[in-house]
C-alpha cells in the first residue's frame, strides 16, 4: 500500500479536496493553489483557513466569511501589502495604489485615484 505525505502526516489516501503529486515521493496537495491549508466548507471550498506562500488575504475582503478567507498573489487595486501582518491592507483613499498606509497629512499614494467632479 502506498502512502501519502501532506503537512508531515501519512495518508492511505488524500482527503477530499486534495490530489496526489509526484515530487520524489508521493504528497497530497491542495487543488486550490492559493490555501496552504485545504478548504472543506464555505463557498462551495472556494476560500482557506490559511494562505500559501506569496499569498495572502485582503482586509475588508466581502469574500470573507468568519474564519474563511481569499487569498491572492497579486496586490489588489487599492491595497498594499503589510508584509509585518501578511495581509494586503487599503491605501489611503485617495490612493489608487502605495506601498504603505497613508493619512490625511501624507497620503503616500504612488498613483491617485480618478476624481469626476
Amino acid at each position: 500500500m502506498n502512502y501519502y505525505e501532506y503537512n508531515g502526516r501519512c495518508y492511505s489516501k488524500c482527503r477530499s479536496g486534495y490530489f496526489y503529486y509526484e515530487n520524489n515521493i508521493a504528497k497530497c496537495k491542495c487543488e486550490l493553489e492559493k490555501c496552504f491549508i485545504c478548504p472543506t466548507e464555505a463557498l462551495n471550498n472556494k476560500l482557506c483557513t490559511k494562505c500559501n506562500v506569496n499569498y495572502y488575504p485582503m482586509e475588508n475582503d466581502l469574500l470573507n466569511i468568519g474564519e474563511y478567507f481569499n487569498c491572492y498573489n497579486e496586490t489588489p487595486e487599492g491595497y498594499y501589502l503589510d508584509i509585518n501582518n501578511s495581509l494586503y491592507k487599503k491605501c489611503y483613499y485617495t490612493c489608487k495604489t502605495c506601498e504603505i498606509n497613508g493619512d490625511d497629512e501624507f497620503h503616500n499614494c504612488l498613483k491617485c485615484n480618478v476624481v469626476y467632479l
